[in-house]
């Protein structure tokens, strides 16, 4: 029987498993710890707690299990920038479910957007942390036996692959041309060459382009009575998670528009404090302007009190004709002076 884990931000991000019930609540007793695996092989640890991963589907030799890894799935929840927190969840199985993850794989990875809006859809907060586990179950019950996808594709070779790194699908794009990013992801999660050898590898965004080529439904050679038995539900949405997520949203909107008054007035404050800083200086510097204009009012009064060196105007015009006058005398004297002389030297 297939295994479900979620690693999920529910205070801190934690590892829970999903029985697959309604209304499943995910405390305490269903979180993945050192003390508690719940079943959890530990080698499979590493894909969720490794990034660069979108989707890692791969052979555990040690634990014999099939470990089918979707990461980077956005969840209901927002953090205080309002983008959401991501999500993980994995499927884990014996060589008998090989099958069906085989399918479940393909489905996801030819629907990815479909599938994650189906999966966080089915967790919300109602009295503690719950997911809509038997939707889930049923989700993963419908990809039973064979069935059959048509068109052209590389995850229809997903079936091909027996053992090591089945499906691997980085979120770098420099996977192919980078080798120090290559190393450097292989090495995180463990991958050696060998486990490498045949894999199928698509990248992030090559697979988004890929989204829908698939066509799938059960197996053509199936009886009628058996295809009707085996159509898989459409993922529907969870009115209790929409309506719990549309309180988490508003509370988030209104903790983001609290956060944003705080910084306004964390803002106004500074400005405020500036323009009392900028009122201080200014008074400052009007009361040294006062004393300035007050000492020069006090020498302009000194200079008024000391007597002129200027001479009236009436004065100066008395002085001018008395000088006019003296001019007259000078030279009616200098021209009888030279009269006198030239009379002496001529008789």
């Amino acid at each position: 029987m297939i295994q479900i884990y979620t690693q999920y931000s529910y205070g801190g991000f934690r590892i829970y498993k999903i029985d697959g019930v309604a209304k499943e609540l995910l405390d305490s007793a269903k979180e993945v710890t050192r003390n508690n695996f719940l079943g959890y092989p530990e080698s499979a640890a590493i894909f969720f707690d490794r990034g660069m991963t979108k989707v890692a589907y791969r052979y555990l030799s040690g634990s014999d299990k099939f470990v089918l890894t979707v990461k980077e799935i956005p969840s209901l929840d927002s953090d205080s920038d309002g983008r959401p927190i991501n999500c993980a969840v994995q499927f884990i199985g014996d060589k008998s479910d090989r099958k069906t993850i085989d399918n479940i794989a393909i489905s996801i990875c030819n629907g990815l957007k479909n599938f994650e809006e189906f999966f966080a859809g089915l967790f919300y907060i109602r009295s503690g942390f719950h997911i809509d586990g038997d939707r889930l179950k049923a989700y993963i019950d419908s990809f039973n036996g064979d069935i059959h996808f048509s068109g052209e594709s590389q995850l229809l070779d997903v079936r091909k692959k027996k053992t090591g790194v089945i499906l691997f699908v980085p979120l770098s794009v420099s996977f192919f041309t980078d080798d120090f990013v290559r190393c450097k992801i292989k090495d995180e999660l463990q991958f050696s060459d060998g486990d490498m050898k045949n894999s199928i590898v698509i990248l992030y965004q090559e697979l988004l382009k890929q989204q829908g080529r698939l066509k799938q439904s059960p197996d053509p050679n199936m009886d009628k009575d058996d295809i009707e038995d085996n159509v898989w539900p459409m993922p529907v949405v969870n009115n209790n998670a929409v309506e719990d997520n549309t309180q988490r949203s508003e509370i988030a909107e209104l903790k983001q528009q609290i956060t944003d008054l705080k910084k306004n007035l964390n803002k106004a404050e500074r400005e405020k404090e500036e323009l009392d800083t900028k009122r201080i200086t200014l008074s400052k510097d009007n009361e040294e302007l006062k004393r300035r204009c007050g000492m020069l009012s006090d020498e302009i009064n000194e200079l008024r009190r000391k007597p002129s060196l200027l001479v009236p105007q009436d004065e100066y015009k008395e002085k001018y004709e008395f000088c006019k006058k003296m001019n007259k005398y000078l030279l009616y004297i200098l021209g009888a002076a030279v009269l006198i002389i030239l009379l002496m030297l001529i008789f």
